[in-house]
């Protein structure tokens, strides 16, 4: 997933709320916009702070698993 723009619009929020189901009563949306665009501001204080060497969003998804044999018994 990448990282989300600095600050979002009142079209970004439209689309979100309708991916998530919800619905935003019109006279809230200006609330809630500025607030979701704060919690964003806040995530990246905080990425600055504690870096990661790699960071989530740009790691592979890999939906393999361990190989699991038939013949071996579990190991207790």
């Amino acid at each position: 997933m990448p990282t989300p723009p600095a600050r979002l619009t009142s079209e970004d929020l439209q689309m979100l709320a309708r991916m998530a189901g919800l619905n935003i009563a019109p006279e809230r949306e200006p609330a809630v916009l500025a607030e979701l665009n704060v919690q964003l501001a806040n995530l990246q204080l905080i990425e600055t702070l504690l870096p990661a060497p790699t960071p989530a969003a740009a790691l592979p998804y890999d939906p393999t698993f361990p190989i699991v044999r038939g013949d071996e018994e579990p190991i207790r």
